[in-house]
């Protein structure tokens, strides 16, 4: 080999080393490396990869899934199912694979509904530890000195499920009758699984034996319905885990229900001061449905019978997350009556983390709204976020320190954590919802 060939070839080699640095080290090429290894979108909704790699293209093995060539690159997907997108330098060397996940578009009715919310715990959360004082006016603290604490979970009493604070005191009474000691299983907050025995003490206020705590068996609050979907009957509501008053802790559920609720007044919010909504509900003549999970996005459950809104009178689609923008939304929610009623906000950040829900920040700016409940207040979380005529998300929390900002949840992961997507695959072929909802959700 000649000289002059060796030249142009490590010229040639210097030439393309160089684009290649140059490609790798642009913001584009970062860009593309550091896109999601999975997206999920709608059947026919239109994706767009914002970037401009002029050496790069994109590779799909599934005839028509790329819609256009060359950059800004388009996918609209006709049909359901797994797709792969592979982008490769000159088309040849792979830089990036990315897992495209086509779903069903999902259509709910929206809420905005005020809603009561009853939830019956799986066992009894000791709320605090307390002492028991004989007839002899000694003192004890027979659940503390067993290791008991506020925020455990009572699963058994001597092999005995326990459902109720009712049943747990008759248990423990009939325990301290019998033979002087009480066994229980009991779930610590990381998990763990225990067995205590206990010794009851004989109250000398109420003649019975006792171990010493408070427990708490359901849960109760106001909230807002999210949305509805009519063909399974499933609804999802609050956008946040519904916890312990006096814990904190996530309520294990075992059976809950929601009723409608008539908001009474509003305390409303003011800096440093979070408002409230104050509804009113009657278990016997409001029932709307069963709850059937407690999630970290809200709760889910099935409806007994069919609602509405009066501004979507037709289901309208459910974003993707990717969909979802900064901009002006609608919020839909109940600050008087039953009457649920539409007021401007916008979302000023989408935050991808926390993974993997991420939050969206969002700001009131209906005057109105701000008039009378000074913002974002308690009972208020689940309110239905409308944008572009496709339900984004959903109101979850009040920045204490500025009541017209909080923040939501994407409407998306409500679906997920639902399994609604997984029932509307589905429900048809089975024809039960109530049954495949229960597997997929309990």
């Amino acid at each position: 080999m000649t000289d002059e060939r060796r030249l142009k070839r490590k010229l040639a080699g210097l030439v393309l080393a160089t684009i290649v640095i140059a490609i790798t080290t642009s913001v584009p090429f970062r860009t593309l490396v550091s896109l999601p290894d999975a997206i999920r979108i709608s059947s026919g909704q239109e994706h767009v990869f914002g970037l401009d790699l002029p050496l790069v293209r994109a590779h799909c093995d599934q005839q028509g899934f790329l819609a256009t060539e060359g950059w800004p690159l388009v996918i609209k997907p006709a049909a359901a199912g797994q797709y792969t997108v592979e982008f490769r330098l000159f088309g040849l060397i792979p830089l990036r694979r990315v897992a495209v996940e086509v779903v069903p578009p999902i259509y709910v009715v929206p809420g905005g509904h005020s809603i009561g919310v009853l939830l019956h715990s799986h066992g009894v959360i000791v709320s605090s530890v307390s002492t028991v004082t004989d007839q002899q006016g000694r003192v004890f603290r027979p659940a503390k000195d067993a290791g008991l604490v506020a925020g455990d979970l009572i699963l058994l009493v001597d092999g005995q499920p326990v459902r109720s604070d009712e049943q747990l005191a008759e248990l423990v009474h009939r325990a301290g009758v019998a033979r002087g000691a009480v066994e229980l299983e009991v779930q610590k907050r990381d998990g763990r699984v225990i067995r205590r025995t206990v010794t009851p003490v004989r109250c000398g206020t109420t003649d019975r034996f006792r171990i010493g705590i408070w427990v708490r068996d359901t849960a109760a609050g106001v909230g807002t319905l999210t949305f509805y979907e009519p063909e399974s009957g499933l609804f999802a509501a609050l956008g946040h885990v519904v916890t312990d008053h006096d814990t904190g802790q996530p309520v294990n559920i075992v059976a809950g229900r929601v009723v409608r609720s008539t908001v009474t007044g509003v305390e409303a919010g003011r800096r440093g001061h979070p408002g409230e909504i104050i509804g009113a509900f009657v278990e016997e003549t409001d029932l709307m449905g069963s709850i059937v999970k407690n999630s970290q996005v809200g709760i889910v459950g099935m409806l007994d019978t069919p609602i509405s809104n009066p501004y979507f009178p037709k289901p309208i689609p459910v974003a993707m997350s990717r969909e979802v923008r900064t901009g002006p939304v609608e919020i839909l929610t109940v600050v008087e009556g039953r009457n649920i009623k539409k007021f401007s906000a916008e979302i000023v950040e989408i935050r991808r983390d926390p993974l993997p829900y991420g939050r969206l920040v969002i700001r009131v700016t209906d005057e109105e709204l701000i008039k009378r409940t000074g913002g974002i207040v308690q009972g208020m979380s689940g309110s239905p976020m409308v944008q572009d005529g496709k339900l984004v998300g959903a109101v979850t929390h009040v920045l204490v320190s500025d009541p017209t900002r909080g923040y939501g949840v994407s409407a998306e992961w409500m679906v997920i954590e639902a399994g609604l997507d997984k029932i509307m695959r589905r429900v048809g072929a089975l024809g039960s919802p109530a049954l495949l909802l229960s597997k997929l959700v309990v």
